[in-house]
């Protein structure tokens, strides 16, 4: 290495040393936050939040040596609902931080809330407080809306166990609803599913809503980033030998598939599931699946799914009246029909199938919404009346059917299939109410007209 080399490199380390020296102490100049408040998103009991960031400016041209960035409460008692990492450092209290001149540094925030016994959200706080020097400090609040709840994990549930709306339900790695054994949901219920989790249903499920105060179903994580990303739970199961259960007035979201369904009752019968006044959306697989099952469903929207919105599959008897399948937003890339069903069978058996589509809309962003697949050896029944399809089946022109006809929706992007004013969905449906009490009034309470609106949403324009 010559001795031109040398000198440059020799230069080079005593201004970086002199630069380490340059640091001050500088009260009088004030550093700069991205926020003045750090707000958290509810976060339930004993669930640990996302990581938010603050970052702090240095603005001036002078490198600042800060004497400590600290919690508060951590420092002044000892406790503290939160958590900091300061600067790459996993800390609650840092000292002689160093902010060079123009450049800035970032603390990480997260919180956990300790549980009690209250029933209502309450709002816990603290704040980050950095000290200047000479008497002088500055600081940053941070909040966060805490909810008790009750949580269970991995478990059968007890014989007529009735969830209520006092508190949240958390579920971890799934539970059970066991053989002869009913599980009551009461209206206002918030259910959340930690990554994974399933409700299996064996038993009998009951879900009780009211309008206006539905039963939610949803992932765990209700913070902006997560809160509408599809797949962060499994969904509801019903397992083979569920018969007898009722969704009423529910919300079901982000799924990977919201409602499955296995297999037609012994007795040929029974029905599996009633499923009504029910909103099923961004599911990342299917919203509402059924395998050789027996499902009837009233005032119903599935829409937003990754690949289908509804599947009767290896046979079954699937009757909808007044219900919306669509895929027309929710970002997905490539979503298949929104409505599938099939007779195939894998095996020697024939299952039988019976689809009954009654004042309902099938529609979405492809050309082909119908996926109608024939080719077992049991029968292969359809009954389509007074609905839209967005089809290339030309011969589902009748029964008062529409094809390729845009129901035209409000807002599909943001999950709002209410019908605009200019919807040709509205006036051409079938008046089913006094045959079939449950849809005199629509999804959102609206009462039907004589002469309805195809779809779970009734037409509110003269």
């Amino acid at each position: 290495m010559n001795r031109t080399l040398l000198l440059i490199l020799f230069s080079l380390l005593a201004a970086a040393g002199c630069r380490k020296q340059s640091f001050e102490y500088a009260p009088d100049i004030s550093l700069r936050f991205s926020t003045d408040t750090l707000l958290f998103d509810t976060v339930f009991s004993n669930v640990g939040s996302t990581t938010s960031r603050i970052v702090v400016y240095n603005p001036s041209t002078t490198d600042l040596l800060i004497p400590e960035i600290y919690l508060s409460g951590r420092k002044l008692t000892g406790k503290s609902d939160f958590r900091l990492n300061i600067n790459g450092v996993p800390t609650n209290s840092l000292k002689e931080v160093e902010i060079p001149a123009g450049d800035s540094i970032y603390v990480f925030v997260e919180v956990t809330v300790d549980p009690n016994n209250a029933q209502k959200p309450m709002m816990v706080r603290d704040s980050l407080v950095v000290d200047r020097g000479n008497g002088r400090f500055q600081q940053v609040q941070l909040e966060a809306v805490g909810r008790n709840a009750i949580f269970y994990r991995s478990q059968v549930l007890p014989c007529n166990t009735v969830w209520t709306s006092d508190k949240p339900i958390i579920i971890y790695n799934s539970v059970l609803v066991d053989s002869l054994c009913e599980l009551k949901i009461e209206a206002g219920t918030e259910i959340y599913f930690n990554r994974n989790s399933s409700l299996f249903v064996l038993g009998s499920l009951q879900v009780q809503g009211r309008e206006g105060v539905p039963v939610t179903f949803r992932g765990d994580r209700i913070d902006p980033f997560y809160r509408d990303l599809p797949g962060t739970w499994q969904g509801i199961h019903f397992l083979r030998g569920s018969t007898h259960n009722l969704i009423d007035w529910a919300d079901i979201r982000n799924g990977l598939v919201g409602v499955r369904v296995d297999s037609l009752p012994a007795d040929g019968s029974s029905r599996n599931l009633l499923i009504r006044n029910t909103n099923i959306q961004n599911m990342s697989l299917v919203g509402l699946l059924g395998y050789s099952a027996s499902i009837e469903g009233e005032n119903l929207l599935v829409a937003n799914c990754g690949k289908y919105c509804f599947v009767g599959d290896l046979g079954g008897r699937y009757v909808f009246r007044h219900a919306t399948f669509a895929n027309s937003g929710g970002g997905f890339s490539n979503p298949e029909a929104a409505f599938a069903v099939t007779n195939a069978n894998n095996r020697t058996l024939a299952n039988n199938l019976y689809a009954e589509l009654l004042n309902c809309i099938v529609w979405g962003s492809r050309d082909e919404q119908l996926a109608l697949e024939s080719s077992g050896n049991g029968t292969f029944t359809i009954n389509f009346k007074n609905s839209i399809f967005r089809t290339r089946l030309t011969n589902l022109n009748i029964n008062g059917n529409r094809i390729n006809v845009n129901p035209l929706f409000q807002n599909p992007g943001d999950g709002n299939y209410q019908l605009d004013s200019l919807s040709r969905a509205a006036g051409i449906g079938e008046d089913l109410r006094a045959i079939y009490p449950g849809v005199t009034r629509d999804l959102s309470g609206f009462p039907r007209k004589i002469i309805p609106a195809a779809g779970c949403y009734e037409y509110r324009f003269p």
